[in-house]
């Protein structure tokens, strides 16, 4: 008999443990009535990597954490070339893309700090091989560019179609 899934780790838990890990310009607060967390902290991949200001939020559920990089500007130091393994970049802020959802690399039982810290430091070196060689060599599978259209699904009989992503 399968048991109950686990809960998400509390907010709060998560944010000491960030702390601790004692980044610099490390700042972390619950927003939201203490639903989402934000971190920001800046970091440079490499002793000879520029440094780098990055965020991580979180929603209380637990599901899919969120890494950005706020400064600088990622697509700017390409000379205006998209990143890859990224989900998007508006108004100079890129959202990266870390973990494959559907992989369970990240469960709400997962700590940020043993996570998606360490993996938004990956990146940002993959990053920087990138600017100098042009080839990605970070691996993993890269967010769907072309999403699915829209397609009709068929209910019960009687009922109308409904449209569906």
């Amino acid at each position: 008999m399968p048991g109950r899934p686990l809960s998400a780790r509390p907010l709060i838990n998560q944010l000491f443990r960030l702390r601790a890990l004692g980044l610099p310009n490390a700042n972390g607060i619950l927003l939201d009535r203490r639903t989402r967390l934000r971190f920001d902290f800046s970091v440079r991949p490499t002793l000879i990597s520029r440094e780098y200001f990055c965020r991580i939020e979180l929603r209380s559920r637990g599901y899919d954490p969120e890494a950005y990089v706020l400064s600088p500007d990622l697509q700017e130091l390409a000379g205006g070339e998209r990143p890859p393994h990224i989900y998007d970049h508006i108004n100079g802020i890129t959202r990266l893309c870390l973990f494959y959802p559907q992989s369970n690399e990240w469960t709400t039982q997962s700590w940020l700090s043993d996570t998606m810290v360490p993996w938004t430091i990956s990146w940002l070196r993959f990053y920087e091989i990138w600017l100098i060689t042009g080839k990605w060599e970070g691996g993993g599978e890269h967010p769907d560019t072309n999403p699915t259209p829209q397609r009709r699904r068929y209910g019960m009989a009687g009922r109308r179609a409904q449209t569906i992503l």
